[in-house]
């Protein structure tokens, strides 16, 4: 294996060189951050993800769906490691790679890669100076505006019942309200009846803590609160129209006794269109309006 090797930035520029898929190795001391004024930084009994020490494992990168946080999945996996001996390391590839980090040897480290050529980096120095080099060669990032080191959200923080009833929980304690991204179209608020647009909306949450929408032109069958599922009485149900623009309002129920499920419309005064399905003798509607006139 020739390397050929030149300085840059401080740090040192190991050119592609030719060796078979997966067979390529870079032996080097194992990195050891070790920060001892911390207990996360050498306990082996932590798992090894909180752990500052990683020497031991053999990390595969590659890109998974992690799903959280507690699995040895990476959702965006960055070939590049810093060692508290004065050095780090920067694969540039974007193929499966393995780094063996003191796991079958512990005096070594072996890098694996699933590729023909070895596009390395090496830098030298202090964790401040051989940071600098790598951003300096991937590029640094900007300061982010000052809003963005509150609390983050994105639209997985809330839930779809359905297609028609969005639900956004409050996070933070003594908060009476969110923003929630909405999609096209027009939403209701459960709770007030207030009429929103698709797109960013800030949203006050009502007796119930929590942001409750409901897609405009939607009907909600509602059932009287039981003890139990088995105790609902299906013979008496309420259809709740939501429309604000809509000219009325469609919906899907499902009775235990048959288990088919069937549409329901309804125009803007309330009334059933023939569209729908009433289930005959076997419901007693109430229908009432969601949204504020």
């Amino acid at each position: 294996m020739s390397i050929c090797g030149r300085p840059l930035l401080g740090g040192l520029v190991l050119l592609p060189s030719s060796l078979p898929a997966f067979a390529q190795s870079a032996h080097t001391p194992p990195p050891l951050l070790v920060f001892p004024e911390e207990e996360y930084a050498t306990n082996p009994a932590l798992p090894f993800e909180i752990r500052f020490d990683k020497r031991g494992p053999k990390v595969v990168l590659w890109a998974n769906d992690a799903n959280g946080v507690q699995t040895e999945r990476m959702y965006k996996p960055i070939p590049f490691f810093l060692s508290s001996r004065g050095d780090g390391m920067f694969v540039h590839t974007a193929a499966p790679a393995i780094f063996d980090l003191g796991g079958s040897d512990h005096g070594s480290n072996a890098l694996l890669l699933g590729d023909d050529e070895l596009d390395l980096f090496v830098f030298l120095g202090s964790p401040k100076q051989v940071l600098d080099e790598y951003t300096t060669l991937t590029g640094k990032a900007a300061m982010p505006p000052r809003w963005s080191f509150g609390l983050w959200m994105s639209r997985i923080t809330y839930l779809f019942f359905g297609s028609d009833i969005l639900v956004a929980p409050l996070f933070e304690e003594g908060t009476t309200g969110r923003s929630v991204y909405l999609p096209p179209g027009g939403w209701i608020d459960y709770q007030t009846g207030r009429a929103y647009a698709g797109g960013w909306q800030r949203i006050e949450a009502g007796e119930v803590p929590a942001v409750i929408l409901v897609r405009d032109g939607a009907a909600i069958p509602h059932a009287a609160l039981a003890q139990s599922t088995d105790r609902i009485d299906w013979t008496k149900l309420e259809l709740v129209s939501f429309a604000s623009k809509a000219t009325g309002a469609r919906g899907l129920v499902c009775l235990p006794s048959d288990n088919v499920l069937r549409e329901l419309a309804v125009d803007a005064g309330g009334r059933f269109l023939p569209s729908g399905d009433t289930l005959g003798r076997k419901v007693r509607w109430t229908v009432r309006r969601g949204a504020r006139s």
